[in-house]
């Protein structure tokens, strides 16, 4: 009786293992949700807050986490830039 129940619950496990891992990579695309203005002004604000923290990590590693948060956070915003941007076409 051992088995299948076992097999059941292996799985089931599988089973949420590979819907979170394909929530995971849904949730790390970016969403551009916001206009290309608003975006580009919030680039530039994370340009300067990923500077300092870089610096503040390369002195201290306990830091290191928030240079890649805003690493992380302004390519998420660069990616929407180049979504939202219009696209010049080159008529010859």
């Amino acid at each position: 009786m051992k088995g299948p129940k076992n097999n059941l619950a292996l799985a089931l496990i599988l089973l949420v293992g590979a819907f979170g891992f394909s929530a995971q990579t849904k949730a790390a695309e970016p969403q551009c949700s916001h206009s290309l203005e608003q975006y580009t002004g919030y680039a530039r604000e994370l340009a300067s807050f990923a500077g300092r923290a870089r610096q503040q990590a390369d002195k201290n590693p306990l830091y290191e986490s928030d240079a890649q948060y805003y690493a992380t956070e302004l390519a998420d915003a660069e990616q929407c830039i180049k979504a939202l941007a219009p696209s010049a076409t080159v008529f010859r």
